[in-house]
């Protein structure tokens, strides 16, 4: 069962970065002039999060985080030193 729930929760999240996107407050990145752009990648049960490098982009990120945790009750799990 705890698969279908984290699929469900990070359906949640790809719409909440979906919406930012929308309105402009997410700058998603190219990697190419004609290619598609994107904001988010899920892969097994990670999530890779995708946006221009700037200060503004990642307080978006972090406020996204914080909103998804507190509805979801998940917490993000910081990187671990490679």
């Amino acid at each position: 069962m705890f698969p279908y729930l984290f699929v469900l929760s990070m359906e949640r999240l790809g719409e909440m970065i979906t919406n930012e996107v929308n309105v402009n407050r997410w700058g998603p990145i190219q990697l190419s002039r004609y290619g598609l752009s994107f904001s988010h990648l899920y892969i097994a049960d990670d999530v890779f999060l995708f946006t221009k490098a700037k200060i503004s982009q990642a307080c978006h990120i972090s406020r996204v985080l914080e909103d998804f945790c507190s509805y979801s009750g998940l917490k993000v799990k910081p990187r671990e030193n490679i």
